[in-house]
């Protein structure tokens, strides 16, 4: 049986004392009490991703009517890069936390996905003797330091440590000029 305080009368009402509040604190986590005062967003939400922290590892992202102004930490189910910075990004929440956002995707740039009026094409001839690759710009055939480059103004360009011009018959070297060294 516990003592009653003899300067209190017996009818009052009892009020909360500090002490009282502080146990009730100490008795729920705090993970769990600040989480329980939290608006809970369910859903999906339409965020930016801001940059990285923690050297890269870490995506840092902001949505509408987030809770505050700073740029949250996230988590992120796909591989973020830096190029991927500044894009609307798709945020979920864990256990609805806004605090605590997951981004499941970028949203594509719908200039980004418009077909080009001419796709690139590869044409191999139906008996498979001929190869046919075209580009609109240019294309560049490379191995290690050796590359051949044909451009859309007509220029072949070959460069390598060592080129070598071999033929059985004529080999013949004709152009508007022709420069040796």
């Amino acid at each position: 049986m516990t003592q009653r305080d003899a300067s209190r009368p017996v009818g009052d009402a009892v009020e909360p004392s500090a002490s009282d509040d502080l146990a009730q604190l100490l008795a729920v986590p705090v993970d769990a009490a600040v989480s329980t005062n939290r608006a809970r967003i369910a859903g999906a939400v339409v965020g930016t991703l801001v940059g990285f922290a923690d050297t890269g590892a870490t995506p840092l992202v902001t949505y509408p009517n987030q809770p505050g102004t700073a740029a949250l930490p996230a988590c992120a189910t796909l591989d973020l890069q830096g190029r991927d910075i500044g894009r609307p990004a798709v945020l979920m929440f864990e256990e609805g936390d806004p605090y605590r956002p997951i981004v499941v995707g970028c949203l594509q740039d719908q200039s980004t996905r418009a077909l080009s009026s001419a796709p690139e094409q590869v044409e191999v001839d139906a008996d498979g003797k001929q190869l046919i690759v075209s580009a609109k710009e240019r294309i560049v055939l490379r191995c290690g330091k050796a590359s051949i480059t044909l451009t859309k103004e007509g220029k072949l360009i070959l460069q390598g440590e060592y080129v070598s011009s071999q033929s059985a018959g004529v080999l013949r070297i004709k152009g508007g000029s022709v420069q040796i060294n």
